[in-house]
């Protein structure tokens, strides 16, 4: 079975390690437009660096969701 994500965004946190850059990946081909979180800038933003070129949307939040008290920037 395939599931369309078309015109839904997809939040993957912890995008930057582990499966994030493939999660988030999953989820921009399958259509979605993907925000990618993570507190760690520069593996987060080689994650997204990863998916834009394919076509599919990608932006970029540093954000630490685990601690409420942190603020959260998103980069265009």
């Amino acid at each position: 079975m395939k599931i369309s994500f078309t015109n839904k965004v997809a939040l993957v946190t912890g995008a930057g390690a582990e499966l994030g850059p493939a999660t988030a990946e999953a989820f921009a081909g399958a259509g979605a437009s993907a925000v990618l979180a993570d507190v760690d800038e520069a593996a987060m933003q080689a994650a997204a660096d990863e998916i834009s070129p394919t076509g599919h949307q990608a932006l970029t939040m540093a954000c630490h969701v685990s601690d409420e008290s942190r603020h959260c920037y998103a980069h265009e």
